[in-house]
């Protein structure tokens, strides 16, 4: 990149090939790649080199445009924002990360008229002020300006500086000439107060001086040049910085006499500490009409190793004549911070990085004289010379972007641009405005559409990820955070849910007053890159939302899961990198890509929904480095492919047989174009646009390509299509923000059905269908048929309707859609549904999820349950060693809320007013489970570790409880949860005490299954990457390397009972039916003991044995006087043989070790229990279970019956002892004969209303 004449492919090929395998660092050189990029992308030869215009080209270029009359093309195209940015906190207020402003020039006569210009998007101008702004330079080849100035009388003679290329406007920015190209770039203007036909230009290559108003410039000096500044009230005295390259430093020079002589003014100046390791990078001057004799100079660079681009400030008092370091020293050492009495890192951060030249300029106070502001990645102030240095952007919490561009002091106006647009101040800094309004030049480096609803997002260089919804104004866009990645992507069927690979995936809502919250983001996001068709994409399925592909790296990747785990499809060589992907609308079987490997770009075709891939016929063009294709969504042969470094007649290219015969069908008017992305429209008879710098062209169809650019730029420097079929519109991204335009013929109506997926596990779910067709929706008319009828749809003649499915089995789907001109299409998916019930409660342990790694854990869906203050967590927790610190076990997205672990396992929490430092003393033991839980209450929020609770009183805050991870802290790689987790559960209420110790070993089933207010159950025992809410319908799902294995935690379907025992004597536990006899010395405290319907994970044995087993909690004092009787009593049938056979084992209360104890043998069978005395020793609780001592049986089942019942929604029947209204199953016991009973085994299904 720095070498004399390097290739921008190789240099592009280098960078992804070391980031594969580097973690990508920030650094100088990082944004510097990226700005050269952006800066030469205009000047790239079809062989990958730069070449920058001569002069006389550029003339050439001008005269052309202006005898064609191009500069005058009628309105077509219009940009449809970013006018505005707003922040997203519901507040409107302004957020200054719009676009990069470079320079900006008020006009001396008029204050009202500003110019600013961008790093991209051309020439801005406002008339109020900085009001609002409309762009002035739209026709013409200007998109950079370094430097402005205005005339000081006539405010429409500007100039311009744009790199090394220099243009006037006399009236105003109508037009614009070209008027002089400089051997470098020109960096500052300083434009004659009294006789205005003296113009100086510093410039990387000297200083040119032009004595009649630009027609003829000459060389002052041929040094490098950073800055001219003129006395503020003589026009004679001029001040200017230059670069002596030997002695490593800039030199102040200065002329009284316009110019004609120069004197160095170095009486105390600067020099270099260690001038082997000094270097000068910039040097800024700053004069001020407070005091006249008064010039600050700022000096970036490095005096001696170890410097990071600062080296400080240097003022006079007396015309340059005498220096004074400001702060006595030249570069560091620094000091971290930003308070006015350390020398800090102003020019950057404490690792090094800076940004130099281009993130520097200071001015000076028109009434403090000591006052002065420098910018450079921060922006700073200075009260005392420079002596101390303020980073006013923070210490006064300033609506500023970080990266400072130029600074312009007039009077008691202060304009500052920056990377994120323009500020304004009246009062010192000590306030801001943001005015951006209109200067719509964002760099759209990702883009992505809506389908249904115009909503539009992407990455942009500088400033973020920003979004527009229809519902916030033209223009109006929200900003998301983020950076500069590459990225943004919309779901086709819930357009407001939007993934970024930088910032948490995001809810978008649809009006500005509203808070876009943070969802679960996808596992995985695909090839991104700032260098031109070097990025994949996130390409979704025809007909389902949650079937997402991608390529990243080498690899070609598909969710079906929306993205929570992504399966690798096919793998390409090792060094290749898979980018643009098509798949057919009427085959989604056939998936195209392109696969750029070794410099060469080369198309892939597979007809097996990407399991495997051929390579297709290359195309005959002379280069194929960068490809772009496009398919004819209704014809799976139908492929266009264009390549951007093509020779003029080799650049677009037809295949209708997928890919293995081309057609060439490059015409002339393709010529000097290179082609950035290509678009087939669907419904249409091959209407084929290409986007390319100079504007959009489009095929007819037959024969050629017709200009389709009334109404863009003149150099557009577009990026990205995307089309909007419901408005009938193409959508464009550029340098230059979003534009729009009309599709040259309306589409033909193209039906397509969609859901987000092919299964629905759960027959209460309401499945919300959309509309996924080419249609404009003016006037348009939709029908739907399910087949067989579900239970219910909303509306078959609206777009979405939402649909009940009350049957399992497979259901065909049908859409119809008719256009404004009654033109209908039709689309029948076959078997596009399969319904399979599996949305019980489990009375088993089933599977529990494992969380691996730094990414493995489970997503939740938004809970919607906002401003929360009642709120309970519960879960089983295996912990695999030691947790890192904050490691999420069940934790909101958005505002920090849940349960979590700090430091050596200990249970903690997070929620708005209390303290995340807090010590609850809990202390989970690794490799063991346990089962914990967290209760928020206005009064506080209390954590239970089986069963033992610990308590932080204070006013608790509401917290927005939306999408939460299990097993994370808000998708953390370093707050990842390691082992295995079941049975969450998520209540809208605080649980008591009570409740938390009787359902600790208990399923959600039962006569007391604690669903009350039960928001979300998950027992993860459905073998998908699903994770099926068993109580509602808020179905979770794995993420990354998350997986299912089998569940030992000690749970099951039973009865558990709670009493408080403080007395010897026989205690009778309930529906458990079992009798428990304390003695003496006894708990003293509440005691539950659970009978689980369910062998225990490992048995001692394989002899005979109950079929359940039990669990006694004990939560007062322990040990106790051993039991002086113990009777358990099985759920499903009685005892038989001998007492003595019936043996009984204990281990501790959560165990799923093979660990357990033999006590003693059964005493009798009396009352058909197993009955135990007080020869068994039993001074402490935990599991209990009863097998027999040998093969001998000691079990008899009871007689079984086995029923059906359906209830409708809202009715009740009496079964196992309660009036049930719940589905699940329910037992009841019927006497039989005398002593035995037999079994009712009821399985209740419970019928949806017609409604949803």
């Amino acid at each position: 990149m720095y070498s004399a004449n390097p290739n921008i492919e190789e240099v592009n090929d280098l960078y992804d090939a070391y980031y594969r395998t580097n973690k990508l660092v920030k650094t100088i050189h990082t944004q510097n790649y990226k700005y050269w990029l952006k800066v030469t992308r205009q000047y790239i030869d079809l062989d990958g080199y730069i070449k920058v215009p001569t002069e006389a080209e550029l003339y050439n270029e001008m005269n052309s445009i202006q005898s064609s009359g191009q500069a005058k093309k009628s309105q077509h195209w219009v940009n449809i924002g970013p006018n505005n940015t707003y922040k997203n906190d519901g507040s409107l207020n302004l957020r200054p990360t719009q676009t990069n402003v470079y320079t900006i020039a008020v006009a001396p006569s008029n204050t009202d008229i500003l110019y600013a210009g961008t790093e991209g998007g051309g020439i801005f101008k406002s008339v109020d002020h900085g009001q609002t702004w409309f762009l002035t330079s739209s026709d013409y080849p200007i998109t950079i300006a370094t430097d402005i100035k205005v005339h000081p009388v006539t405010p429409d003679i500007v100039y311009i500086a744009t790199g090394a290329n220099i243009y006037i406007t006399t009236d105003g920015g109508l037009t614009w000439a070209l008027n002089y190209t400089a051997a470098g770039t020109v960096e500052q203007f300083y434009i004659h107060y009294t006789q205005p036909n003296i113009v100086y230009a510093a410039t990387a290559s000297g200083l040119l001086k032009t004595v009649d108003d630009g027609v003829t410039w000459n060389n002052i000096f041929n040094e490098r040049c950073w800055d001219i500044e003129p006395h503020a009230m003589d026009p004679n005295t001029i001040y200017l910085s230059i670069s002596n390259i030997p002695a490593k430093r800039a030199e102040i020079y200065k002329s009284t006499d316009n110019g004609v002589n120069w004197t160095l003014k170095d009486n105390m100046w600067y020099v270099p500490t260690d001038i082997n390791n000094a270097s000068d990078i910039g040097c800024k001057i700053g004069i001020t009409p407070a005091d006249t004799g008064r010039v600050y100079a700022g000096l970036i660079g490095d005096s001696k190793a170890g410097d990071n681009g600062w080296i400080g400030i240097y003022y006079s008092l007396d015309g340059a004549d005498t220096w004074v370091n400001a702060d006595g020293i030249d570069g560091g050492p620094y000091v971290a911070g930003s308070d006015m009495m350390t020398n800090w890192y102003v020019a950057g951060y404490s690792n090094g990085y800076h940004q130099g030249w281009y993130n520097f300029d200071l001015d000076v106070s028109h009434i403090d004289p000591d006052k002065l502001w420098i910018g450079t990645i921060w922006a700073c102030e200075s009260g005392n010379r420079g002596a101390n240095i303020e980073y006013i952007r923070g210490t006064r919490n300033l609506e500023m972007h970080a990266d400072v561009q130029d600074i312009d002091v007039l009077g008691n106006e202060i304009w500052y641009t920056s990377d994120g647009g323009i500020n304004y101040s009246t009062d010192e800094m000590l306030t801001v405005e943001i005015r951006n309004t209109g200067i719509s030049a964002s760099t759209y480096w990702g883009f992505d559409h809506g389908w249904n609803e115009d909503i539009w997002t992407g990455g942009r260089y500088h400033n973020g990820n920003a979004v527009y919804h229809e519902g916030y104004g033209v223009g109006n866009t929200l900003f998301l955070g983020g950076a500069e990645d590459a990225t943004g992507y919309i779901n086709p069927l819930n357009n407001r849910t939007t993934y970024f690979s930088d910032i948490s995936d995001k809810n978008v809502k649809p009006n500005l007053s509203e808070v876009s919250t943070n969802r679960a983001s996808i596992s995985k996001y695909p090839n991104q890159a700032y260098t031109i068709l070097n990025s994949s994409e996130i390409v979704f399925h025809p007909n389902y939302a949650n079937v997402m592909f991608l390529g990243a790296d080498n690899v070609f990747y598909r969710s079906t899961d929306e993205g929570a785990k992504f399966d690798t499809l096919y793998t390409f060589s090792a060094t290749a990198r898979v980018l643009e992907i098509e798949i057919s609308w009427s085959n989604p079987q056939v998936i195209y890509c392109i696969v750029h490997d070794g410099g060469v770009g080369r198309i892939y075709r597979s007809s097996n929904g990407g399991n495997s891939f051929s390579q297709a016929t290359a195309i005959p063009s002379n280069n194929k480095s960068r490809l772009d294709v496009t398919l004819d969504p209704h014809n799976e042969n139908n492929l266009w492919v264009s390549t951007y470094y093509g020779a003029n007649g080799q650049k677009v290219y037809n295949s209708t047989d997928g890919g293995l015969v081309w057609v060439n069908k490059t015409t002339a008017s393709l010529d000097g174009h290179s082609i950035l992305d290509i678009l087939y429209q669907g419904g249409t008879n091959d209407a084929v646009y290409v986007l390319t710098d100079y504007g959009v062209l489009v095929w007819d169809g037959a024969s050629s390509w017709t200009d389709y650019s009334v109404g863009l730029p003149y150099y557009t420097r577009g990026l990205r299509f995307k089309p909007f079929y419901r408005d009938n519109k193409l959508r464009m991204s550029s340098d230059r923000g979003v534009w729009e335009a009309d599709f040259l013929v309306e589409s033909d109506p193209m039906a397509h059905p969609m859901v987000a997926s092919e299964f629905v596990y759960c027959i209460r779910d309401t499945i919300q269908f959309e509309d996924h067709s080419f249609l404009n929706h003016t006037n348009a008319t939709w029908a739907w048929n399910f087949i067989p009828a579900p239970a219910y749809v909303s509306n078959p003649n609206a777009r979405n309707p939402k649909v009940l499915f009350d049957a399992t089995g497979t259901y065909d789907v049908l859409l119809a859609v008719t256009d404004q001109n009654g033109v209908t299409s039709t689309d029948t998916i076959i078997d596009m549904i399969t319904v399979d019930n599996q949305c019980f409660t489990d009375t088993i342990p089933g599977l529990s999820m494992l969380c691996q790694a730094n990414n493995g854990h489970a997503l939740v869906p938004d809970l919607d349950l906002p401003q929360t203050d009642s709120l309970t967590l519960s879960a089983w927790i295996k912990p695999t060693g030691i947790q890192d610190s904050y490691s999420g076990i069940v934790f909101n997205d958005g505002t920090s809320a849940g349960i979590n672990f700090r430091a050596g396992n200990e249970l903690a929490y997070h929620w708005p007013g209390g303290q995340w430092w807090w010590n609850s003393g809990l202390i989970v033991d690794t490799n063991q489970w346990s089962h914990v839980v967290l209760v928020a209450k206005p009064t506080g929020i209390t954590i239970y570790l089986n069963g033992i609770a610990s308590t932080h009183n204070f006013s608790l805050s509401p917290a927005d409880i939306g999408t939460m991870r299990i097993g994370s802290y808000q998708g953390w790689t370093s707050r990842n949860y390691r082992g295995e987790i079941d049975e969450v559960c998520i209540w809208n209420r605080a649980l008591s005490q009570e409740e938390i110790r009787e359902l600790r070993h208990l399923t959600r089933t039962g006569t007391t299954p604690f669903t009350d207010d039960l928001v979300a159950y998950y027992q993860f025992n459905f073998n998908t990457s699903d994770v099926l809410d068993r109580i509602n319908s808020n179905h979770a799902s794995l993420n990354g390397t998350a997986q299912k294995v089998l569940s030992t935690a000690p749970i099951a379907g039973g009865e558990s009972h709670r009493l408080t025992v403080n007395s010897a004597g026989p205690q009778t536990f309930g529906p458990t039916q079992a009798q428990v006899t304390f003695g003496t010395i006894n708990p003293n405290g509440e005691v539950v003991l659970s009978r689980l319907n369910l062998l225990p994970d490992s048995l001692p044995s394989n002899n005979p044995n109950t079929g359940n087993y039990w669990v006694i909690n004990n939560y007062g004092s322990e040990p106790f006087d051993p039991l002086t009787a113990l009777k358990l009593k099985s759920v499903n049938g009685y005892p038989i043989g001998n007492p003595a056979d019936s043996r009984l084992f204990v281990r501790s209360a959560n165990e799923d070790i093979n660990n357990w104890v033999e006590l003693c043998a059964a005493a009798d069978f009396n009352g058909n229990s197993y009955n135990y005395n007080s020869s068994c020793g039993i001074a402490n609780t935990g599991q209990f279970f009863v097998q027999s001592g040998n093969t001998n049986p000691i079990h008899m089942i009871y007689p079984h019956a086995y029923v059906n019942e359906q209830i409708c929604d809202n009715d009740s029947i009496y079964l196992q002892g309660a009036y049930q209204f719940l589905p699940g199953i329910y037992t009841d016991t019927v006497n039989y004969i005398v002593n035995v009973d037999s079994i009712v085994v009821t399985t209740l299904s419970v019928m949806p209303l017609p409604q949803v």
